[in-house]
């Protein structure tokens, strides 16, 4: 096995993978903003901040499997790539869920529906969500000596306070008394969309998991 060649095609995977996850941080931090600021125009851009990541993902995997078949790795650098692999996937996912969620939640981006209690926890729910991507974008971002179970341990913190945020939006649909039909639509759409955010720092999770494993074997 060239190790030059095989070092130098897993360090452009590594980068792939950071570009994912830089495009991924970027578009939720901005979406943050937005439903803070009640700024529709900005969800309408998500697709485009996240418009490289299934070409990513797709290099990723092509050059992974590339690796495997001509280079025949050993033990050590077969998990690594089969991490990557994964890894990729999870961010491609993850900018997935981004852009239906945006597109789920444009239409209730309006005066009548800020004062909405779901509004209002579907904020906290994607403020949460957001702490488990920076989290997840540290760790693909680490070079070195660098803590994954301590990171690993903060983001199932995040992602826990997540369910429970996901849970209150579901109390909040029972015990609401909307008789308008335009409230009780908006309400079960947020909530659907929130279901794409708490699902985000599962992934989150997950990724980081991954990247422990490849970097110790632990999991």
């Amino acid at each position: 096995m060239s190790n030059q060649n095989f070092n130098k095609k897993t360090e452009k995977i590594r980068q792939n993978i950071i570009k994912m996850s830089d495009d991924v941080r970027f578009s939720f931090e901005e979406v943050e903003k937005a439903l803070e600021d009640k700024n529709p125009e900005v969800l309408g851009r998500v697709s485009d901040y996240l418009k490289d990541s299934k070409e990513l993902n797709r290099s990723i995997e092509d050059s992974a499997v590339g690796c495997l078949a001509l280079y025949g790795p050993e033990a050590t650098e077969l998990r690594r790539l089969i991490a990557f692999m994964k890894i990729s996937s999870n961010l491609d996912k993850t900018s997935e869920m981004l852009i239906k969620f945006s597109k789920r939640i444009l239409p209730f981006m309006d005066t009548h529906y800020f004062k909405l209690p779901m509004y209002k926890d579907l904020i906290e729910l994607f403020k949460c969500s957001v702490l488990t991507i920076k989290l997840q974008n540290e760790a693909c971002r680490a070079d070195g000596d660098f803590d994954y179970l301590r990171c690993l341990n903060r983001t199932k913190s995040e992602e826990t306070r997540s369910d429970e945020l996901f849970s209150l939006m579901y109390k909040d649909i029972v015990i609401s008394n909307y008789k308008e039909e335009m409230y009780i639509r908006a309400s079960i759409e947020i909530f659907n969309a929130g279901r794409r955010v708490e699902r985000s720092a599962d992934l989150a999770v997950e990724t980081i998991d991954l990247l422990r494993y490849a970097k110790s074997g632990a999991r």
